[in-house]
């Protein structure tokens, strides 16, 4: 089967930058411009690359997060918006904006990552698969998402559900389906876990597993939906629904039984 290129990180950037950044996009009663929306990059741990267990979690779009063009003296342009894009996803910062092993935030907001459903699943999910623990775990870990511009609230808005609209996911899918590829090229991670349940990752109008994802065995209860893996490199793949609201521990096993049945 031959393989396709795909494009650098910087070459998708752009060229999500060019096909979105002509129109407004309607959002919690605003128009918003492309250039003030949130665009996500993912993250490396620091010592992820080295880890004997590289797990690479997979979500569905931040609810608000700042924009590449934040704090930049470039004039924007899609060029530029791609070569910034390209130095994140280069950083070596791994997760330097979480202050300490509570999940404290440099930025000085109450946000802690040990109060979230999500991030708490994926620490305990990271112990079992790895068998071992340590205060600073998630710079073992990768983080991406399948949609990479969502909007990015002002702060009267922060209580406000700020995954992208369908219009910003239509918009951008055929450039992120890419990007989740060449991110998963490069990280080489030894398991893949989507938590985001099955509609985000595959429906009829936008599907990411489509001749990249194989699926092997159907679950589909409350907590996990199916097992698969890379259709290239045979990564076992986890997808699984979102936490908040469930058992914590049995969403830990369910997922456990999953991976190791692989």
């Amino acid at each position: 089967m031959e393989v396709l290129k795909i494009d650098s990180i910087k070459e998708l950037y752009i060229k999500m930058a060019q096909a979105m950044g002509l129109r407004l996009y309607r959002w919690n009663n605003r128009k918003i411009p492309f250039v003030e929306l949130g665009h996500f990059v993912s993250i490396k741990g620091l010592r992820f690359q080295n880890a004997e267990t590289r797990l690479l979690i997979i979500g569905r779009a931040t609810n608000g997060w700042g924009s590449l063009l934040d704090g930049s003296d470039f004039e924007y342009s899609p060029e530029i918006f791609g070569e910034l894009a390209y130095q994140s996803y280069q950083s070596e910062s791994g997760f330097s904006w979480v202050k300490d092993e509570n999940g404290v935030l440099t930025d000085g907001s109450n946000y802690r990552l040990s109060k979230s459903p999500f991030w708490r699943v994926i620490h305990n999910i990271w112990n079992q698969l790895s068998e071992y623990e340590e205060e600073r775990w998630i710079e073992n870990i990768a983080w991406t998402n399948l949609y990479k511009v969502a909007p990015n609230p002002m702060e009267n808005e922060l209580d406000t559900n700020a995954n992208p609209t369908k219009t910003m996911m239509k918009a951008q899918f055929p450039f992120c389906k890419k990007i989740l590829e060449k991110e998963i090229s490069d990280y080489n991670p030894t398991h893949i876990l989507f938590i985001t349940g099955e509609w985000w990752a595959c429906n009829e109008e936008r599907d990411f597993l489509k001749d990249f994802i194989s699926i092997k065995k159907r679950v589909d209860n409350h907590y996990v939906v199916s097992l698969g893996e890379t259709i290239a490199t045979h990564i076992p793949v986890v997808i699984a629904n979102r936490p908040e609201y469930k058992d914590e521990q049995m969403y830990v096993k369910q997922v456990m039984e999953l991976f190791s049945s692989y």
